[in-house]
């Protein structure tokens, strides 16, 4: 949603999700309404006639829309944690470079710790460097 405000961005996603789940609840609600027919007396007596054929589809009806909403679930909340990270890396990314560090003279900073006299100071007179002569 390139040129979409933020504001905009949650409000829309949040109606996508909301429609989403409302169709889900009916879905659910829809084959729940079935098996309340299926254990009435009346149903029981058409049921006894009614080719397994239909309670096999309603079955798989039922399954189907169980593993949707799983499957919905699963993309929201993939989604979700895509955006997040998108939204950090992007303000990562366009952020103002740090200014460099500075180098001037790093050497003069470094000292082994095998240099460092008693007192934790370096003494140039007691570490000469051999020279190999």
């Amino acid at each position: 949603m390139a040129g979409v405000e933020e504001a905009h961005r949650q409000r829309i996603a949040l109606v996508l999700l909301l429609i989403g789940t409302a169709l889900l609840l009916a879905g659910v609600a829809m084959v729940l309404q079935h098996q309340n027919t299926l254990h009435t007396p009346q149903a029981k007596s058409v049921t006894s006639q009614a080719p397994e054929a239909k309670l096999r589809v309603a079955q798989i009806l039922k399954e189907s829309l169980f593993a949707l909403l799983v499957l919905v679930i699963i993309f929201g909340t993939g989604t979700f944690a895509f955006l997040r990270w998108s939204r950090r890396f992007r303000q990562r990314l366009l952020r103002r470079p740090r200014p460099p560090t500075p180098s001037e003279d790093v050497w003069a900073m470094h000292r082994l710790p095998d240099e460092l006299g008693p007192t934790g100071d370096m003494d140039p007179t007691e570490h000469e460097p051999d020279r190999g002569d």
